[in-house]
């Protein structure tokens, strides 16, 4: 039978959740506590708590139990004793340790410390005792057949099927496979309504992220798809994938999986960080796809590279005007792409690029070699390590796209905020992206079907 779970009320005052022993719904309304008593054609009934001590009072619900359609009897005239707002929230709080204890793989004291920040210091004199409560959470659990994921190898994780579920009852885990042997194990996590929404946005971002994956992978790879609502841009993560390693083959093999489960990718842009494997993975795996450079990582890259250079960065630090000259190169990103390469040799044959050619020799052939194209012994320009149009913004700024992945690295800084701990658990890692995916499902309901 499918456990209860608490009842979203339409009135401030109702509170409906599961009793005690889970069999039924218990109710407070404006702070007096009512246990069911019977279904009627069209109302249900709940009484007074109190009622084997001879109190009358009653509260009959809509066939929802989302509102009360009778109050005529549950005003504090018809009780024989006053209203008891401590009890009520102390029955609301244990069932929500209950719920939780179900649904959640924390720790024992970690469901009970997140449930108790939230009770009023008037009601915590009728708790149970601390030891008490962690006894409750631990039946729940063994009654439900639910036990913390126990693996040191990403092979002896067990089959998670069913284990995550979303607020709608969906699965949250949708792939589960290994590459090329037990130990390379790719989790993902998602939902339909989200994959809907993956296929319906033509432009998306990805980035990694290290200290939010759990323990036993190597990273967590996020894909966030974009809404354009006119001028509105909103971007929302979608995806959200444990990989064991950073193989280009790990990667294609991530995305094919993602295509099998959804036919309907087809992604126009795709803009990344300046991995290589994870860059070709998608190109091979989406050949339509055009790849966009995040802006920040391509400044990232230069600049860590001039600082890198002792005599270089001497130079920049104490000059600002060169400093200033310098920074042209990294403006070329805003340039049309065809116009690109007329640029960059407008810009190295300028007098501060010739007076200065010594110290810049090891950085201009960087930034040749990685971004523009050198040349070979014939004197034709080479293909770059990365393409002009895998780092050039114009089409995206004429567009009014994102340059630049600030959203994944917002997103990736929040959700290491929610975890509130690096390389958790998993059992620690999916009830929060399991939360994650709440939060955002009231808005993603209130748009239009993609």
């Amino acid at each position: 039978m499918e456990s209860l779970k608490e009842i979203v009320t339409s009135d401030p005052n109702l509170k409906v959740f599961p009793s005690g022993k889970g069999k039924n719904y218990v109710a407070t309304y404006k702070r007096f506590f009512y246990t069911y008593h019977r279904d009627g054609l069209e109302k249900t009934t709940f009484r007074c708590g109190e009622r084997l001590k001879g109190c009358k009072g009653r509260i009959h619900l809509s066939e929802s139990r989302k509102s009360v359609v009778d109050d005529s009897q549950a005003q504090e005239s018809c009780h024989t004793h006053g209203p008891d707002p401590s009890r009520c929230n102390a029955k609301l709080l244990m069932s929500k340790v209950k719920s939780s204890a179900t649904n959640s793989r924390e720790a024992t004291t970690s469901v009970l410390a997140v449930h108790l920040k939230a009770v009023p210091s008037s009601s915590l004199g009728v708790l149970p005792s601390m030891k008490c409560m962690k006894r409750t959470i631990q039946r729940t659990r063994q009654a439900a057949q639910i036990h913390p994921i126990v693996a040191t190898t990403r092979s002896e994780i067990p089959d998670l099927s069913g284990r995550f579920l979303t607020i709608d009852g969906g699965d949250l885990l949708k792939i589960d496979v290994t590459i090329s042997s037990p130990n390379e194990r790719v989790l993902v996590f998602s939902t339909n309504k989200n994959l809907d929404w993956l296929q319906a946005s033509h432009h998306w971002f990805c980035d990694g992220t290290f200290k939010s994956s759990p323990s036993l992978f190597d990273q967590l790879i996020v894909i966030h798809g974009l809404r354009l609502d006119g001028n509105k841009v909103t971007c929302f993560p979608l995806v959200y994938i444990l990989a064991p390693n950073r193989l280009q083959r790990t990667y294609y093999r991530i995305f094919t999986e993602l295509k099998s489960l959804q036919p309907g990718l087809a992604p126009i842009s795709i803009m990344t960080d300046f991995e290589s494997g994870l860059r070709n993975a998608f190109v091979k795996a989406f050949p339509q796809v055009t790849l966009r450079g995040c802006w920040f990582h391509f400044r990232q890259c230069n600049v860590k590279h001039i600082q890198g250079d002792p005599e270089l960065k001497e130079l920049v630090s104490t000059d600002p005007d060169w400093a200033l000259e310098l920074r042209k190169l990294i403006a070329l990103s805003f340039v049309p792409k065809e116009q690109v390469v007329a640029a960059f040799d407008e810009v190295e044959s300028s007098r501060p690029f010739v007076d200065n050619s010594e110290v810049l020799e090891r950085y201009m052939d960087y930034f040749n070699n990685t971004w523009i194209g050198g040349f070979d012994r014939r004197g034709n320009r080479k293909p770059p390590l990365f393409s002009i149009e895998s780092w050039n913004c114009y089409e995206s700024v004429i567009q009014g796209l994102p340059k630049t992945n600030n959203y994944c690295e917002g997103f990736n800084s929040a959700f290491s905020s929610m975890l509130s701990a690096h390389h958790p658990t998993l059992d620690r890692f999916v009830p929060e992206t399991t939360e994650t995916y709440g939060m955002q499902h009231g808005t993603i309901l209130g748009w239009n079907d993609p």
